[in-house]
């Protein structure tokens, strides 16, 4: 089963068709839809504040477009940052030789993205964290993504987080936003290889490379 996931998976990465969200989640283990109707997100906002728990994972033939762009190598660290079940990260460890982590609220999703890294024969390359992405550790990253996952209340604290982490080290930042994407016009970033097409729903995929390193 590993090989015909990896199989598959690097087929799609290496052709130009839209493939069925459904039948690759498959093969990447992941079934969002049965966990996500035991969810008690009212629950959740509850105890951990207004944000965008609802979970949309990001398009596969979104994440061609990303992977292919990012050209991540084996001294890579990768961070989806709000994972989901970790859609990301199993795609990208199939198809790229970085090494991969993800930071998600629900401990349910980072469970179902654990199972599936393990099953998929990844749990050396990918690491899935429970963690509010403001306070987890992850300085050690190289590039950092994210798929609309924050609400304006909370995405400044993740822009001032990133700035930190690039005042002492050359970063990545690919994101996917609907509508205003708060990391463009900041002065610690510039953006490369400006999107030509969109690649979901109406949403560019954005690079940005830090540029006040030390």
């Amino acid at each position: 089963m590993v090989n015909v996931a990896s199989h598959a998976i690097r087929t799609f990465h290496g052709g130009d068709d839209d493939g069925s969200e459904d039948s690759l989640d498959a093969l990447l283990g992941i079934d969002a839809s049965s966990i996500e109707r035991s969810l008690d997100l009212r629950g959740v906002i509850n105890a951990a504040g207004k944000n965008n728990f609802v979970y949309g994972g990001t398009a596969f033939c979104a994440l061609r477009d990303l992977f292919h762009r990012l050209t991540l190598t084996a001294d890579d660290v990768f961070y989806d940052l709000g994972c989901g079940y970790g859609r990301v990260l199993l795609y990208g460890a199939l198809v790229a030789p970085a090494r991969f982590r993800g930071v998600e609220l629900l401990p349910e999703r980072v469970a179902h993205a654990t199972t599936a890294a393990a099953n998929l024969g990844l749990a050396n390359r990918v690491d899935v964290r429970t963690g509010d992405v403001v306070h987890a550790p992850i300085d050690d990253g190289t590039v950092y993504f994210m798929y609309h996952p924050f609400y304006q209340t909370v995405l400044p604290n993740v822009v001032a987080a990133l700035e930190r982490i690039a005042a002492a080290k050359l970063i990545r930042i690919a994101t996917i936003f609907y509508g205003d994407d708060s990391f463009r016009g900041q002065p610690w970033l510039h953006e490369i290889d400006p999107p030509t097409s969109v690649v979901q729903a109406g949403a560019f995929t954005r690079i940005y490379t830090s540029v006040n390193h030390t």
